[in-house]
């Protein structure tokens, strides 16, 4: 059980990640744009 929970958590963590790293992309790209 605490093995599925801990997988699902690592998934979780790694989307949240590339949400931030697209966020901080398109961040990078409207700064660049000024």
């Amino acid at each position: 059980m605490d093995v599925v929970k801990r997988g699902s958590q690592e998934k979780k963590r790694k989307k949240r990640k590339k949400k931030n790293e697209e966020a901080n992309l398109k961040q990078g790209e409207w700064y660049m744009g000024i």
